[in-house]
């Protein structure tokens, strides 16, 4: 991954999620950009990746110097995971190892990994200089893939995230859609559930379609434009989430 020569980049919080580069992470030449010091940058220079970060302005202008900022940041992560358990909730958890004047956390889920909700906060231990650990239990996922983000936010109001986990909901064997993909019909098997809600999400996480007592095993979506789609099924024993490509 390259920042190379961005004459207005002055922010580099897009990367916060940083995960891998594929490669070297280079990040030179931007004459505004003084701040690297993103947590997913942070993460990636803690371990083995190789970067080369140079003629940026006071503050990013050498690995080491970005590796100070982050040794400064209010709060330090360890790790964020997740697991599905024998009830069928998520049990998250995470630990830091050190913080400064942190707030709260806050736990955001998605079925899409772009749009994000808040199920809830944990309050912060304020100042530490010891590890930390936290625990949220998401009581109700979706059958399918959830993923799962934190929003640490500061006492004078600055935020960051964590990095992105996901964790795979086993899905129940009565319900199916098919075919797909699909050039419009979607047929839905619902197992023994002869009434449910069904919404249809698109990629960015809006509703194009919601039916309350579906009762028929039928969705049509020819007047949709193609891409890729997240039916929704409530029925008494939870949500499935499928994902459905029109073409």
């Amino acid at each position: 991954m390259s920042l190379t020569g961005n004459a207005h980049l002055t922010s580099v919080l897009d990367f916060e999620n940083l995960s891998s580069v594929g490669g070297t992470l280079t990040i030179s030449n931007n004459n505004l950009l003084s701040d690297c010091a993103a947590q997913g940058i942070c993460n990636y220079l803690d371990g083995p990746g190789p970067a080369v970060i140079t003629n940026n302005d006071p503050g990013c202008n050498s690995v080491t110097e970005v590796e100070n900022e982050c040794l400064l940041l209010p709060v330090q992560m360890t790790y964020f995971e997740g697991a599905a358990t024998e009830n069928g909730s998520v049990q998250l958890s995470w630990q830091t190892a050190s913080e400064t004047d942190s707030r709260y956390f806050e736990v955001e889920h998605s079925l899409n990994a772009t749009q994000f909700l808040s199920l809830g906060n944990v309050k912060a231990h304020g100042t530490c200089t010891t590890t930390s650990n936290y625990q949220f239990t998401h009581p109700r996922p979706a059958y399918g893939t959830n993923y799962y983000r934190l929003k640490q936010e500061d006492t004078d109001g600055k935020f960051g995230y964590s990095n992105i986990i996901s964790i795979v909901m086993a899905q129940p064997s009565g319900v199916e859609i098919f075919p797909n993909p699909t050039s419009g019909e979607v047929f839905v098997k619902k197992g023994n559930a002869a009434d449910c809600t069904v919404k249809i999400l698109d990629m960015e996480g809006n509703v194009v379609m919601e039916k309350d007592h579906f009762s028929n095993n039928l969705i049509d979506l020819k007047d949709q434009p193609n891409g890729i789609y997240f039916i929704e099924i409530l029925t008494g024993s939870g949500i499935t989430v499928n994902r459905v490509i029109k073409a």
